[in-house]
Formats: C-alpha cells, sequence, structure tokens
C-alpha cells in the first residue's frame, strides 16, 4: 500500500512528482487519512484525501489523479495536468489552498503575543511553517530593528559554476542566504531614527519547521531577458542535516525523505521523484515504480529537497502540535521533567502492559499505555511514531478533540486515570485489598486542617485531614507583581472564612463563619503548584497576568505543621499561558541536564533560569 504510480495526464509529471513526496511525509498523509473523514468528499480537500485512500488501500498499482487535477484547475486554470508547469509551483499552490481549507475544518491554534510558527491553525502550517528573522542595523544610529517572516519553503540560491569543479554543498547555498550584507547609503528608512540611510541586514532561521522543504533555486532569467536552467551539482546530506548554527541555538537535526528532480532543459523537461518508504528510496516516474540505491540519490537535477526534522539529542525533544494540542504537549514536557514519573514508567515498561496491544481494553489503560508510549518517545528522542494521533486520541479522552483546554484540568483527569489503571494492578496476594496507588506515592500529600467557630459563646476547634495532588493557590490582580511565597501564605495559613457559605458547628449547633488554619502534615514527593490565573469578574471570566516571582528551590517547611521539618524542593518544570481565556497558546519550560529550555510544540530553545520567571507561569512543578 502507497507504493503505487500515478497516471501522467497529459503534461503532469510536475504534479505526479509533487503528489509522490508528500505521500512519503508520513505525519501529513496520516492526518488525511486518518483524522480528516469529517471534511466530506468536497473540493480540493475531498479530492485530496480521495487520492490518499486510492494510494493506499492496495488495490491499485497505477492510480489515476483526474480530479485532483481538476479541482487545482478550479484555482489555478494551467495546472491542470495538460500542458508543462513548474512542480515547485503547483506544490505551493496546493499545500496555500489545503491550508486555507484546513483552517475551517481544525480549530487554529491561538497564536501568542509573541510571533509563534504554527500561527494560523492548520496542519499544513504546523508541520511546514517555519520562522525566518532579518536583523537590519542603521548605518546612522546604529540600532537594530527585528521582523519575523514565515516561509514554507526555503529558497537557496544555486551559483552557475561552482569554484570546486561544478560541485556546490547545500550548507554552502545556506550560508550565501544567511550572511550578512550591507547595502548603500538613502536605501532604507530606519524607524528609529527616522532618517534614511544605509543598513546592514542579516537573516537566520528563528523557527525551523518540522517537515524542512528546500527549493534550489535553478531557473533564472539571463541578460536578455529569457530564462535559462542552472545544472551545478549540488551536493545535499540524506541524514543528519544539522542546521546549527544557522538556527539560533537549535538542537534540530534532519534527514532526506523525498526529492523533486528536473532533467532536461527550460523549453522541455520531465520531472520525477525520489521517495523513502519504509527502509527503502524509490524513484517514481509517473505510473512507473523502481527500487533506488542510496549512492544515486544525488544528482544534478535536484529541485526541491524535503526533509523530516529527527532529534538526536536524548529528551531534548519538541511534540508535534495537531490543532490546539498544546496543552497536552507542556503537560508531557513537564511530567517528563519529573525524575520521579521516568523511574516509575521504566517499571511500567517491564510489566509488560505497557503497549496499546497488550494492555486491557479499558480507557484508564489505554490513557497509561499511551502516557507510557509519550514519556519513552521523548527519552529517545523522537516524538513522531506512525501511532501519534493514536495516542493523543487516547491522552485527550474526556476533553473536546482539536479544541484548546485547560491545561491544569489536563493533568488532573490524567493523573485520575492513571491512578485508576495502577490501583487494578496493585493489590496484596493475601487479602486482596489495593496498595497505595503509586501515583499517590508520589504525588498526593495531607492537609491538616483547624476549624474553628467564630460564635463568641462556643470558640470550639475541630480538626481534618485531607488528601491533596497539587497545590490551588489565588494569583492576585490588582497588583504587578508578587512572590509564590506570600500566594502560599495566603492559602495556607490562618484565614477567616468570608465565602459566604455558612458553616454549622456541631459543638453550639448554630451556624458561623468558621477560622480556618490549613497545614501541611504530609509532604508529597512531587509538588504542582497551580497558579489560579482564571476568575470571575462581575460574572465574567478574566485572566490574570500579575507576575509571580518563584525560586527554583522552595521550602515548603514555613507550611507545614512542623515547621522545623525542612523541606526542599527543586523547580523541574513550568507551564506557560499565553494570551487570553477566549483563545491562548500553552508552553513549557522544562529543565535538563541542568540547564533550561522552552518547549513550544516542536521548538525546543535553550533558556537561562531567569527567563523562566514569567507573567504566563501557570503551574510549577517541583520534585523533592
Amino acid at each position: 500500500p502507497g507504493l503505487c504510480g500515478l497516471s501522467n495526464l497529459g503534461h503532469s509529471c510536475y504534479m505526479n512528482a509533487a503528489l509522490q513526496c508528500l505521500n512519503s511525509a508520513v505525519l501529513f498523509r496520516e492526518h488525511f487519512l486518518q483524522e480528516c473523514t469529517a471534511t466530506g468528499g468536497a473540493g480540493l480537500l475531498g479530492s485530496y484525501r480521495e487520492l490518499m485512500d486510492a494510494m493506499w488501500r492496495g488495490d491499485k498499482g497505477i492510480v489515476k489523479p483526474d480530479r485532483l487535477a481538476s479541482e487545482m484547475a478550479q484555482i489555478c486554470h494551467y495546472l491542470d495536468g495538460r500542458s508543462p508547469q513548474d512542480s515547485q509551483e503547483f506544490l505551493t499552490t496546493l499545500l496555500e489552498n489545503l491550508h486555507g481549507n484546513l483552517k475551517t475544518t481544525v480549530p487554529s491554534t491561538a497564536a501568542k503575543e509573541v510571533t509563534s510558527s504554527h500561527n494560523g491553525g492548520s496542519i499544513v502550517s504546523v508541520l511546514f511553517q517555519g520562522q525566518l528573522r532579518s536583523t537590519l542595523v542603521c548605518g546612522k544610529c546604529a540600532k537594530s530593528t527585528d521582523r519575523n517572516d514565515p516561509f514554507m519553503f526555503l529558497p537557496l540560491n544555486v551559483p552557475e559554476e561552482s569554484p570546486r569543479t561544478s560541485i556546490w554543498t547545500l550548507e554552502e547555498s545556506l550560508q550565501n542566504l544567511i550572511k550578512e550584507e550591507c547595502f548603500e547609503e538613502n536605501q532604507w528608512f530606519c524607524p528609529q531614527c527616522k532618517n534614511m540611510a544605509g543598513v546592514r541586514r542579516s537573516i537566520e532561521m528563528a523557527a525551523a519547521p518540522e517537515l524542512l522543504i528546500v527549493h534550489l533555486k535553478r531557473f533564472k532569467i539571463n541578460t536578455f531577458g529569457c530564462r535559462e536552467k542552472i545544472n551545478t551539482l549540488v551536493e545535499y546530506p540524506i541524514s543528519g542535516f544539522e542546521l546549527r548554527p544557522n538556527v539560533v541555538d537549535s538542537q534540530d537535526v534532519y534527514d532526506l525523505f523525498a526529492v523533486i528532480n528536473h532533467s532536461g532543459t527550460i523549453s522541455g523537461g520531465c520531472y520525477t521523484a525520489f521517495c523513502k518508504h519504509g527502509d527503502q528510496w524509490y524513484h517514481f516516474f509517473d505510473s512507473t515504480v523502481t527500487p533506488l540505491k542510496k549512492g544515486k540519490l544525488v544528482t544534478s537535477g535536484a529541485y526541491v529537497l524535503f526533509y523530516h526534522r529527527t532529534q538526536r539529542k536524548p529528551g531534548l525533544c519538541g511534540i508535534p502540535n495537531f490543532g490546539n494540542t498544546c496543552y497536552i504537549s507542556a503537560a508531557m514536557q513537564c511530567l517528563f521533567s519529573l525524575a520521579a514519573v521516568q523511574e516509575y514508567l521504566k517499571a511500567f515498561a517491564n510489566s509488560g502492559h505497557h503497549t496499546l496491544s497488550k494492555c486491557p481494553s479499558t480507557d484508564a489503560a489505554h490513557i497509561m499505555a499511551a502516557f507510557s508510549e509519550m514519556v519513552d518517545n521523548i527519552h529517545k528522542g523522537n516524538v513522531a511514531p506512525s501511532g501519534y494521533r493514536k495516542n493523543i486520541e487516547l491522552l485527550s479522552l474526556g476533553f473536546q478533540k482539536f479544541s484548546q483546554q485547560d491545561s491544569h484540568e489536563y493533568i488532573m483527569s490524567l493523573l485520575e486515570n492513571i491512578s485508576k489503571w495502577t490501583e487494578t494492578k496493585h493489590r496484596t496476594a493475601q487479602d486482596g485489598k489495593q496498595d497505595v496507588s503509586p501515583i499517590s506515592k508520589l504525588f498526593q500529600g495531607v492537609f491538616h486542617s483547624t476549624i474553628q467557630c467564630t460564635n463568641t459563646h462556643c470558640l470550639k476547634k475541630t480538626t481534618r485531614e485531607d488528601p491533596f495532588i497539587g497545590i490551588s493557590i489565588p494569583v492576585p490582580h490588582q497588583q504587578e507583581t508578587t512572590d509564590l511565597k506570600t500566594c502560599m501564605a495566603c492559602a495556607l495559613g490562618s484565614s477567616m472564612d468570608t465565602s459566604g457559605s455558612a458553616w454549622y458547628c456541631s459543638e453550639c449547633h448554630a451556624f458561623s463563619q468558621p477560622r480556618r488554619v490549613t497545614k501541611i502534615l504530609t509532604y508529597p514527593k512531587i509538588v504542582i503548584v497551580h497558579l489560579k490565573r482564571f476568575h470571575v469578574n462581575s460574572g465574567v471570566r478574566e485572566k490574570v497576568d500579575t507576575i509571580v516571582a518563584f525560586d527554583q528551590v522552595f521550602d515548603l517547611s514555613p507550611y507545614g505543621l512542623d515547621p522545623s521539618l525542612v523541606t526542599s524542593y527543586d523547580l523541574t518544570g513550568v507551564i506557560n499561558h499565553y494570551g487570553t481565556i477566549a483563545g491562548g497558546h500553552y508552553i513549557a519550560f522544562r529543565r535538563h541536564e541542568g540547564k533550561w529550555y522552552q518547549f513550544d510544540d516542536t521548538k525546543v530553545t535553550p533558556v537561562t533560569a531567569e527567563e523562566v520567571v514569567t507573567p504566563a507561569a501557570y503551574m510549577l512543578f517541583y520534585q523533592r
């Protein structure tokens, strides 16, 4: 299945080559095979999914893409497959229009206040879109101006002749793109000093996409106004293509999975494709499909290169966003930051129930298996398995799919489901009673509360003990800054119940507003601090953007029943929420091998410890 040729509709080799390369993009292909059933069969979206279904049913060796060609002709009349056209132009038009259609079927990921690489909200932008950052330095005031521009194709110039026997490397073309350029006086208006001035311009890749498409610009206009083709051989890496240092502080590594080739001249030529299926490369020439040796992959006809991201550093791995799933990605990153969770999951993996095929057929068991697989893939440095979407579906059970959800609610639900599963697996052999769930051992503490009746003729005190997982503390909304210790003191300690709810005293048999003193009796191994940034104001929910300062080491002993007991916790992760209550975006900060990193879906960048404290901090993860 999937390994089939495409009929030539007259002059549709440019179309067939592009479609074969997209068919080799696993994450993109699976979206249409598994997730687009709700879109129906109408329009370009329906015709593309129909083509994918036909190619992967396995009952045809050759598929005719005539319906897709007809839909493309409705968008651009000359892209009907009956006249020679440019394959890269076809690919651009196809992806842009699929993106426009998909935005109406998959809820968009709300943009942060800072530009996001997947702003726009479709599987196309999530997988293919990156960002180039241009820095302009004024020749008069020396002040710099930055501008971020999204890209779906990375256009690289190819020299007409290489200084080394007509061989050029992809890295050299990339360096030419980002090298600093100087422009003469009065060529640019500086927004800082308000003068026309000379300018120095440098370009860097601010965000690398999950799937990188490189366009080798082989067609040029000569001095006579005629188009010519450049046949210089460009050597490009098959695997291990590192963007560093061209991407700022990036750990990104890419492997090649497809190539569009053009043979012939500008006036008459032919397009073919080299595509990887499994571990084998194949040559696709319209309806003909033949195996290809790896040594034959680099040719002077290479026109468009397709790379997919492969994280090679264990533990430093981004997670793709498939339409408002950032709340899951941020949660996974922070739970992975906890060494105790990793140790528990290693034991679970040895239990024989850690895969979906082996675990019992219950929701809780499936969630547990999906969670274990996700954390294992982060540890290996590769969250792009073929079953990733199935994991997303399982991990989001009980939550509306492809719709923004609350990350705190999600983590509490996830831990509850995992606890249900583990409780059924931990029973004593003697009497069948349940042992304490490992989730309880890791996350659960106990509050000790003293409640005093405030009726003057009573003043009776009663005590109670309540288990807790995570501590939710209010954030003041009428000040710019506060700190975690102040917020904790407000949540724990002595307070008068002013909620208006009457409390019935069993001693004096009357209602009162009690005074409550809450302390920590039993400290958990892991503390999740939930900063309550969403509150109700006159019946309307609003977000609180107050900065809450917090330390890398947090001592909980002042809030314990026994303050002499030193209980220090280390910060391992932070979930941040950007935007408003109506629409926002979650990212995570996570400590890895003593250093801090920011995880914005697939983008992973180093940050300093100071940068971890932001007004967007929503959940803090501390381990004892």
